[in-house]
């Protein structure tokens, strides 16, 4: 059981390699729309994983995209202010209503 679960990372982190690859690859040829579907496809790796909650290459490669869109992502940090996303599907899950309660107690949340 330990040797699939094993197997399963190296191939998990494999495609994550090659996606993001692909994908660094991608954004030099502006092919955005492969851009963004390899990242995401990374993401989800990294979410069937989860190890890591943040990933800075990821977030750089967001970030290069949005320059050369001229797209306008949220630079500027506003202390008072948080952007709760919950992607279950479903608003009134239990954990996301305890999430904004408690922030809903501490900052303006949008």
């Amino acid at each position: 059981m330990l040797k699939i679960i094993v197997e399963l990372q190296i191939q998990r982190s494999a495609r994550y390699s090659e996606n993001l690859g692909t994908a660094k690859s991608a954004i030099k040829k502006k092919r955005y729309e492969l851009a963004l579907q390899l990242i995401t496809s990374c993401a989800d790796v990294l979410y069937e994983t989860n190890i890591y909650y943040v990933d800075e290459e990821l977030e750089k490669a967001l970030k290069i995209i949005s320059k050369q869109m001229n797209l306008k992502l949220f630079e500027e940090t506003c202390e008072e202010t948080v952007i709760f996303y919950a992607g279950f599907g479903l608003n009134n899950r239990g954990l996301a209503q305890i999430y904004l309660k408690a922030l809903c107690k501490y900052k303006n949340v949008v």
